[in-house]
């Protein structure tokens, strides 16, 4: 298990380093959804090596972390994504969602129910966004580098967070019917499966700018004369 841990942590890195790689760290697309997967890296960190060694401030941590993923996650969706609808919706649901989740958890602590529903919420409000990008992008994945490009990368966070129901289930539901090391196993195993599917999508990608934001050129005057 020391094993897969390990590999996973790497893999969560392994976007950020490909962007060095490729030159790509300054896009302003691609190093969000790096930024994303380098921060679960380093919850992995804390996590699975034992810098906590109190059971109660880890379980808090783990908690902490299983609340507010998923309002980092609509913040990236909002930085990232240009399909105006999407930013809208999500732009109307971003801040009183983390609120609810901070106010809520102020009152009434961790390890209840409240905490259970807002963790599956916020699940299923991942993936239906994730979903909606999905169904957009797919219009004119066949006209377009960068659409077919993010298409992975969004497919990779489709992946994940619908490995993230299993996780929750076992978690929170059914806490006695599975291991926790196994569900720690899913949890890595579906981590790798996103990383490389994620890592597809960086190195097709080609385009910076997304299709609705590119210049177009204005015709020359000697064109526009000789046309006319």
């Amino acid at each position: 298990m020391q094993t897969i841990s390990i590999i996973t942590t790497i893999a969560f890195f392994l976007p950020l380093i490909m962007l060095m790689v490729r030159n790509l760290i300054q896009d302003r697309i691609l190093i969000w959804f790096a930024a994303f997967w380098a921060w679960s890296g380093l919850a992995n960190i804390l996590f699975s090596f034992d810098f906590v060694t109190t059971n109660k401030v880890m379980l808090i941590l783990q908690r902490v972390y299983n609340l507010f993923d998923f309002p980092i996650l609509l913040f990236v969706l909002f930085k990232t994504t240009y399909i105006k609808e999407v930013r809208n919706s999500i732009g109307k649901i971003m801040l009183p969602f983390f609120i609810i989740e901070t106010v809520t958890i102020a009152i009434s602590g961790f390890e209840n129910m409240v905490e259970s529903i807002l963790v599956f919420a916020g699940v299923l409000i991942a993936l239906y966004y994730i979903g909606w990008i999905i169904l957009l992008h797919m219009k004119g994945t066949h006209y377009s580098n960068y659409q077919h490009a993010m298409q992975f990368i969004y497919y990779a966070l489709f992946f994940e967070y619908g490995v993230s129901t299993i996780n929750f289930i076992y978690s929170y539901i059914l806490p006695d019917k599975v291991s926790e090391a196994d569900n720690f196993l899913i949890f890595y195993m579906a981590s790798c499966i996103t990383i490389l599917i994620a890592l597809y999508g960086i190195l097709v990608y080609k385009e910076k700018i997304p299709p609705k934001q590119k210049k177009i050129k204005k015709p020359e005057r000697e064109m526009e004369i000789r046309f006319l």
